[in-house]
């Protein structure tokens, strides 16, 4: 996409990359994880600990933003799990998450 006025012209590529994909995984899943620890009476400075059931597109992304998705959401464990107890979707996928208080 381009613009211009005023002869200044401005162009932002606007594709989708599988690591700029990703990232939004790893953003949504930080986002619905605060929400579920604020529905649970959880403090937002309370330590976690959080375990996920995902498809293999979602897991691979959510284990690439690992470091950012711990520090965001506090966790002091991050784990992959056959099932989870909370269901949502996470951009058009199907995403389960267990948080609670470590």
């Amino acid at each position: 996409a381009a613009a211009s006025e005023d002869g200044v012209t401005i162009a932002l590529n606007t594709e989708l990359t599988p690591e700029l994909i990703a990232e939004g995984y790893a953003r949504e899943f930080v986002s619905k994880v605060q929400n579920l620890r604020k529905e649970t009476g959880l403090e937002v400075t309370d330590r976690i600990e959080v375990e996920y059931a995902a498809g293999p597109e979602v897991a691979a992304a959510l284990e690439s933003f690992r470091d950012y998705i711990t520090n965001e959401t506090l966790s002091s464990t991050f784990e992959a799990a056959a099932d989870a107890e909370h269901e949502f979707d996470l951009n058009g996928k199907n995403c389960k998450v267990t948080v609670r208080k470590a």
